[in-house]
């Protein structure tokens, strides 16, 4: 018999209780939400617990595809961690082409992006030649909807630094 149950696992290494909330969204990769459900949960202290199971059967509509679960972890106004399920392998995604949009703010260690993106974008990866610089985040996912803030650390002044940034995804692979 096949198990269709999904569970969510907490990890803690923190030294306290921490209460969050834990919420499950199901989204297309046009950014479309077909379920969002809220959990409470009191993480208890040094633990790994499974706090959360449903079963996939739960799911109307659902096209393994073109479908991402994420699961985030909210805590006092913060997100504490967040994570994505993906039904198929990255090669069996009907993924389609991104149009993604990125700002850049200049601030005391380098530079911010703010990266958005009208389809869901996999394995978004952003590079740029001849400086040197480091990214906070790269080889991450943007869903639609969703704004996605990295940094760029480095100490030189580089102009038209927009036109030089490379955003690449999976897409663009094949």
């Amino acid at each position: 018999m096949k198990d269709d149950s999904l569970n969510f696992f907490v990890v803690s290494d923190s030294l306290t209780n921490v209460n969050a909330d834990l919420v499950v969204k199901l989204v297309d990769f046009n950014g479309k939400i077909s379920f969002q459900k809220s959990f409470p949960v009191e993480i208890k202290a040094n633990s790994s617990f499974d706090y959360v199971r449903l079963d996939k059967n739960e799911f109307e509509n659902l096209d393994e595809s073109k479908m991402v679960l994420t699961a985030e972890l909210n805590s006092e106004g913060k997100v504490l961690a967040k994570n994505s399920f993906f039904f198929k392998e990255p090669k069996d995604l009907d993924l389609e082409k991104p149009d993604i949009k990125i700002s850049t703010v200049r601030n005391s260690s380098g530079y911010e992006f703010k990266l958005s993106t009208n389809k869901f974008a996999k394995d978004v990866y952003l590079s740029f030649n001849s400086e040197k610089g480091f990214f906070t985040d790269n080889y991450f996912d943007l869903l639609p909807g969703e704004a996605k803030v990295i940094e760029l650390k480095t100490d030189k002044e580089i102009n038209d630094i927009q036109e030089k940034i490379k955003i690449i995804s999976l897409i663009d692979s094949y």
